[in-house]
């Protein structure tokens, strides 16, 4: 299997920074940790070198591989079991799949007049409870959402049929600026959040983060 290769390769690779700030919003912690990975350049190289899968490839009517492309890593490398302990500990909520740990989120637009991000949002969501997002791009912008109205698009397939959410919808309580291999856990559960696109950047090169998703699991 294409991953087992890279078992052992990534054993010095996974060391990370744990030391983070603070940051409050409507009384809820985003925690901030800056030079997450100690070599965050040879996790890039994962994402270069295991193939990622379209995302929700099966979903009737999606619009991944025509008006964007949408795709993810869903893998699991021991090397990140001390990573997931050390932030089960600090949210005290418990991964919510154990036999996956190495989440991406991998997106490129076509120049097309569907991707209006002047007049819209990128899928504004919630997830099951703290999301962990560690970046690999330079100067990336992340969220947060106060919703202006019910939030009637929000089911598995509008994420690729309809992604594209009017601005005039949601107040940006915050936009987040975070350099190359910065981390933000907070409480996604709690927070509607979603990539920041405010220019062409990602129509010419692909946006790359990894996502940890923790939950109340029983």
């Amino acid at each position: 299997m294409i991953r087992n290769k890279y078992q052992k390769w990534m054993m010095n690779f996974t060391q990370v920074n744990l030391k983070h700030k603070i940051e409050i919003i409507e009384g809820e912690k985003f925690f901030i940790f800056e030079n997450f990975y100690e070599k965050p350049n040879q996790i890039f190289e994962i994402f270069l070198n295991v193939p990622a899968k379209i995302h929700k490839a099966n979903t009737e009517n999606s619009l991944n591989t025509k008006k964007f492309v949408d795709l993810r890593h869903n893998l699991k490398f021991n090397q990140f079991d001390n990573l997931v302990n050390e932030i089960e500990n600090l949210t005290e909520q418990k991964i919510c799949n154990p036999n996956i740990n190495f989440v991406t989120n991998i997106t490129k637009f076509f120049d097309d007049s569907f991707n209006d991000y002047k007049n819209n949002f990128w899928w504004p969501h919630y997830d099951e409870g703290y999301t962990l997002l560690i970046y690999l791009n330079e100067n990336n912008l992340f969220n947060i959402y106060q919703p202006l109205k019910k939030l009637n698009y929000l089911n598995y397939e509008s994420e690729h049929t309809k992604p594209w959410q009017p601005r005039s919808n949601f107040n940006l309580l915050k936009q987040f600026s975070l350099p190359f291999n910065t981390a933000i856990l907070f409480k996604a559960d709690k927070f509607l959040h979603g990539m920041g696109i405010e220019d062409k950047t990602y129509f010419n090169r692909f946006r790359i983060n990894q996502a940890m998703f923790f939950c109340d699991r029983i």
